[in-house]
């Protein structure tokens, strides 16, 4: 393994931690929001953070920017600074980098000039400063970081700097949509790109910052690699087109599933019969690891091929309609001139249903063992209008022709749109039963994992739309009536935590989404919810939320 250019050097001595307690100079006012507005050095705008389990441990807008809290810490700014405070506004470690990003796993990348480095809770460099860029990445449990090096190349380095993938590199791609999420294939989690470097032009760094886009990473030869740093394949890719499709990733991950022991120079020779094997059945793509497959649906052959498998069968009558048979059995009578089986793949079903969807959607989770549950209907019709079936034969929905038109199959029923001409479509919802949850006068419904239903509607009015949203029960009963809030969003990390905006009748949808807003933060229980906090800001970043400390950043803007 080669050593690393960078950890040759010599790593600075430990930077000084902070001893300094900064006030915090707030309090809960339960009539009146807080309007937390100290600025300090900022100028333009200020950081703070909301606590969202109690009220009284959050921090003025202070910061002139922030991460999120992790790990017990949130690396903040403050002229021109940055260093890390805990959630008493403690500063840990003193500001004194250019930059300064989240710890995970004990480590934070900090940036010293223009050159980043990764730094211990000591302050200590782990990873001396001298690269120009470090993106963090766990592959197998394991922590490394993706780099460019004194050249500007990219490759990887291990958690103590060491030189994994030789840093030669125009890109390194992972294939995941961010670092935080599953990747799309199992056994393959990055690719490489390389493109020739006109020297004669200057440094690779001096082209980059001159023109980025003349190396796009659609452009040069692609390396792809599996878990093991084993490079499998490489195609040379004009545009995002030539590159490696899809489908032949998925087949290189199955194969990989059962070989990935194998020497590199098996798996290359295997993947490359794979490449070049067009006569491969599309089918293997069904047993891929890929989270966008996992969570589809499936097409009309495949669902009539698993339906078959279970007895169910298409018939037709002497005047061409179409029915559905189970065994000798009619379930649906061939009475439909057009008729579609559906599949609906839901994650986490409400477990009071499961039997009910066994029974009458031949309902059944996926072989992969993950939390995905497939089920099974028909929408079938006529001239004049649709319906929806079960499998059991019982018709749940009917759509009247250029009216109506199924949206959704979701976690606790269906979503249906009705239309009006010359007014925006209205949704409504209906459970497995066909029993009405909603009726369609909804501009949005949104099925949480939780069950609960956000709704939303508008109302015109003379210079835009105001937007009401309530919050419902799996069940359609009220917890949070419409008019209350003109925004409702649900907490991801934290169930039946929610972030609201107290609705004002003045404030119209087309005024700018930085205006400084009214917000709640809201613990709904049972049929009844409660308001745990309250505060104005430009900004709230809800998907930062530190689930462990409560602690989620928000912005606000001088100007307001």
């Amino acid at each position: 393994m080669k050593k690393d250019k960078c950890s040759q050097q010599t790593s600075r001595r430990p930077l000084k931690r902070g001893t300094v307690l900064l006030v915090l100079l707030i309090a809960f006012l339960p009539s009146k929001a807080q309007d937390i507005d100290s600025f300090g050095l900022c100028s333009e705008e200020a950081w703070g953070f909301i606590n969202v389990y109690d009220s009284t441990k959050s921090i003025s807008a202070m910061y002139c920017s922030a991460s999120g809290f992790s790990e017990g810490l949130a690396a903040v700014e403050k002229g021109g600074r940055w260093g890390y405070i805990d959630v008493n506004n403690n500063v840990v470690i003193d500001f004194q980098f250019d930059y300064a990003n989240s710890f995970k796993s004990g480590r934070a990348v900090v940036a010293t000039g223009e050159l980043y480095g990764v730094i211990n809770k000591e302050a200590e460099f782990v990873i001396p400063p001298c690269y120009y860029d470090l993106m963090p990445y766990e592959l197998e449990g394991d922590r490394y970081y993706i780099s460019r090096d004194s050249t500007f190349f990219q490759g990887i380095i291990d958690s103590a700097g060491r030189e994994i993938l030789p840093h030669r590199y125009t890109y390194i791609i992972t294939y995941q949509p961010n670092l935080g999420q599953q990747r799309f294939y199992k056994n393959i989690p990055f690719y490489t790109v390389y493109q020739d470097i006109d020297a004669d032009k200057g440094s690779f760094f001096e082209q980059f910052k001159e023109d980025s886009y003349q190396f796009s990473p659609e452009k040069g030869r692609h390396d792809i690699y599996d878990q093991k740093f084993d490079k499998l394949a490489s195609r040379n890719s004009t545009n995002y087109t030539d590159g490696f499709s899809h489908k032949e990733l998925v087949r290189i991950d199955s194969f990989l599933d059962e070989n990935i022991d194998l020497v590199a120079a098996q798996k290359v020779k295997k993947v490359a019969s794979i490449l070049y094997n067009q006569e491969l059945d599309n089918r293997e793509d069904l047993g891929s690891n890929n989270e966008s497959l996992q969570y589809g649906v499936m097409n009309h052959d495949e669902i009539e091929d698993h339906l078959a498998g279970l007895g169910y069968h298409l018939f037709t009558n002497e005047e061409g309609k179409i029915g559905l048979k189970k065994g000798p059995s009619i379930i649906i009578p061939a009475e439909n001139i057009f008729f579609r089986l559906l599949n609906g793949a839901i994650s986490a079903p409400i477990t009071a249903d499961i039997s009910y969807l066994q029974e009458n959607y031949a309902g059944t989770y996926r072989a992969q063992g993950d939390d995905v549950f497939d089920l099974f209907c028909v929408a079938a019709g006529d001239r004049e209008k649709g319906h929806v079936y079960t499998l059991s034969g019982k018709k749940i929905l009917t759509l009247e022709k250029m009216r109506m038109a199924l949206s959704d199959i979701t976690q606790v029923g269906f979503k249906y749109i009705n239309s009006v001409e010359g007014s925006p479509n209205q949704y409504g919802l209906i459970n497995w039963k066909g029993e009405v949850i909603l009726p369609s006068v909804y501009k949005e419904i949104d099925v949480l994992r939780t069950g609960q239903l956000i709704v939303k509607q508008e109302v015109i009015v003379d210079d835009g739309v105001i937007e009401h949203m309530g919050l419902f029960t799996e069940k359609g009963e009220v917890v949070i009536p419409l008019g209350v809030y003109s925004e409702i969003k649900p907490f991801q990390e934290v169930d039946n935590l929610y972030l609201a905006v107290k609705s004002n009748s003045l404030q119209v949808k087309k005024i700018s989404m930085n205006k400084r807003k009214d917000y709640v933060v809201l613990k709904v229980s049972d049929n009844s919810y409660t308001v745990t906090n309250r505060f104005l800001a430009n900004l709230i970043f809800i998907w930062a939320l530190d689930r462990k400390t409560g602690m989620v950043p928000y912005r606000q803007f001088r100007s307001e």
